[in-house]
């Protein structure tokens, strides 16, 4: 599930990009491009997610995949945040992305109990 969350991760980094590079309004262009950093960690943070439960440390690899979900997260907050407080336009995505992440933790949550002694 984690590679899931990596594709997602990845495409919505990209599709944010995007509409920080066609953006024309600089409080929004602000947002995105926040968003677009919030992203990058999120994916850099899930290959060490991904790293840590191939090696078997299974409680880096939930850290790591929770901080990534929590990056999401706060790019969505950046849209309510002064002085650009407005609706976020990625919200629908961006909850999909969180949703998926979301599963991904339970999963990895479950994995961590069968796991330990």
């Amino acid at each position: 599930m984690m590679d899931v969350t990596l594709v997602n991760a990845i495409k919505m980094n990209e599709t944010v990009d995007k509409l920080y590079q066609s953006a024309s309004e600089p409080l929004l262009k602000s947002c995105f491009h926040v968003c677009t950093i919030y992203y990058g960690s999120a994916i850099g943070y899930l290959h060490k997610a991904i790293f840590a439960l191939e090696s078997s440390s299974y409680k880096d690899s939930f850290f790591c995949l929770t901080t990534s979900t929590s990056l999401a997260r706060s790019c969505e907050e950046t849209f309510a945040e002064p002085p650009a407080a407005r609706k976020s336009p990625i919200t629908a995505i961006n909850d999909y992305y969180i949703s998926i992440s979301t599963v991904a933790e339970e999963i990895m949550s479950i994995f961590m109990k069968r796991k330990s002694p």
